[in-house]
């Protein structure tokens, strides 16, 4: 067998679920689309094709956005139907929807992460995206469970001292993805909040890290 979290193990699941998105995902989301579009024609509304919705996938991850809540549940309810013959199941525990749909939905909806000014955002890879704007940031939440030193480790051979620069940049590559600094899709002010909140996690590490050190080395 191959670990889970292996690099060989993403990309055959990457295969995996390719086929299954080829297969029967995409093809439903299309008829989906015309079936629905129809009756929007008889309702003088704008017609739904592909460029009314996206489907993004990393891994095994999900993230569907649509301009039609009608297609949003339609998908939602195809999801939760499953698909036997991939044995391709949601997990019911992880899985959200930013509408709420006649009480089944209701738990989906709650796992929405809502911020202070009430906005609702959807939790996704590691990322927060508003629901209404689609700004993204990064998903933070975790770090509340335990202690900023538990996220990583200190490695005491070969000069760990000198290793502190390699450190430093090891705790921010990570977080530095374009796409929270595009200006296409986040307004300045989310821009410099990302930045900002990349730099103090950043430090808090640095911090946590120089205090382990300095129990057994003078620094």
């Amino acid at each position: 067998g191959i670990p889970q979290g292996h690099r060989l193990s993403s990309l055959l699941c990457c295969l995996y679920y390719g086929h299954l998105d080829r297969t029967l995902i995409y093809p439903f989301l299309e008829e989906a689309s015309r079936d629905l579009s129809d009756e929007e024609g008889d309702r003088e509304k704008e017609l739904i094709t592909s460029q009314s919705y996206k489907l993004l996938r990393y891994i095994d991850d999900y993230l569907f956005v649509s301009t039609s809540r009608d297609q949003a549940i339609s998908f939602y309810y195809r999801l939760k139907h499953g698909f036997p013959d991939y044995n391709c199941f949601v997990n019911e525990t992880k899985f959200c929807i930013n509408f709420e749909d006649e009480g089944e939905s209701q738990s989906s909806f709650k796992r929405m992460y809502v911020g202070d000014n009430e906005v609702p955002f959807i939790r996704w890879t590691g990322l927060l995206i508003n629901s209404r704007t689609f700004e993204v940031q990064v998903d933070y939440k975790r770090y509340l469970s335990g202690h900023i030193s538990s996220t990583f480790s200190v490695a005491w051979q070969n000069r760990p001292v000198r290793n502190l620069r390699h450190k430093l940049c090891y705790f921010l590559v990570p977080k530095c993805h374009p796409i929270l600094f595009d200006s296409n899709i986040n307004s300045g002010k989310i821009v410099r909040l990302n930045i900002y909140q990349i730099f103090l996690l950043s430090a808090m590490k640095c911090h946590c890290y120089n205090y382990e050190l300095s129990r057994f080395w003078k620094l």
